[in-house]
């Protein structure tokens, strides 16, 4: 009698821990810590002239804490697809400011994540609808971390380009009109 009562209270035991166990296995955290973001290029490019955008294939970020104009963190990811994975570590209860910008490796365009600008270097410009001097950016401001995280980001072209075309040109000229001048105002934003 006394080993069934004791063989029972040792089965009820084992029991006990194993409900535990799982108790404990179900409230743990979710593995993988850290926030992802998945930075796209836009889905559809708008323009007769520009390219799909796939010449950009090298992505420089900065983090900054919000308010703040000195960077925690920079680096860079490369483009497969039209989409390149930034994984970062931040602290939770904080919140950031992230730059994003993506360029041709060749791209005559400097990120500078210190002065927060982007310097260009004119000296072998060609032709102003070179492909390689395509880019596109993104800034997401305040992100606020209270754990894992996924985003997803989608650039846009920093640049505009206008074109002027006409079909009348040789009649205007038959008028008398060969000096034709134009001119353009823009209001760039900082």
């Amino acid at each position: 009698m006394k080993k069934l009562l004791f063989i029972a209270l040792g089965a009820a035991t084992l029991a006990g821990i194993t409900s535990c166990s799982n108790e404990d296995e179900m409230l743990q955290l979710p593995s993988g810590e850290g926030q992802t973001f998945v930075i796209n290029m836009p889905g559809e490019l708008r323009g007769r002239s520009f390219g799909d955008g796939a010449t950009a294939s090298q992505l420089t970020y900065a983090v900054y804490e919000t308010g703040s104009q000195v960077p925690i963190k920079e680096g860079t990811a490369t483009f497969s697809d039209l989409t390149a994975t930034v994984n970062l570590n931040l602290v939770n209860g904080r919140s950031y400011d992230i730059v994003f910008w993506a360029a041709a490796p060749s791209a005559p365009y400097t990120f500078d994540a210190a002065t927060q600008s982007i310097t260009i270097d004119y000296t072998d410009v060609k032709v102003g609808n070179d492909e390689n001097r395509d880019a596109f950016f993104k800034t997401e401001a305040a992100v606020a971390v209270d754990g894992p995280m996924q985003r997803t980001i989608t650039l846009t072209r920093p640049f505009a380009q206008i074109n002027f075309g006409t079909s009348d040109l040789d009649e205007v000229a038959s008028l008398g009109f060969t000096d034709l001048k134009t001119s353009l105002s823009v209001k760039a934003y900082k």
